[in-house]
C-alpha cells in the first residue's frame, strides 16, 4: 500500500510541476515579466515590462560609447 501512495503523490507532483511550467510560459508570452528586478532601462507596470526613458537615455548613451 505504500508504494502505490507513494507513486500517486510522485505522479502528482509531476503534474504539478508541469502545470507550473506551463502558466510561467504562458505569462511570458504575454508579455509579463518573470521575477525579479526588471533590466536597466526598463521598469515594470502590472507585470509587464515598460521603458523607462530617464534609463533609456543612459543605455543608449552606454551603447554609442561602446
Amino acid at each position: 500500500m505504500l508504494g502505490i501512495m507513494s507513486e500517486i503523490s510522485q505522479y502528482d507532483n509531476q503534474l504539478r510541476t508541469e502545470r507550473f511550467r506551463l502558466g510561467k510560459l504562458q505569462r511570458i508570452r504575454q508579455g509579463g515579466w518573470m521575477g525579479g528586478p526588471p533590466p536597466y532601462g526598463y521598469s515594470l507596470d502590472n507585470s509587464k515590462l515598460v521603458t523607462n526613458e530617464e534609463e533609456q537615455k543612459w543605455v543608449k548613451h552606454i551603447f554609442e560609447s561602446y
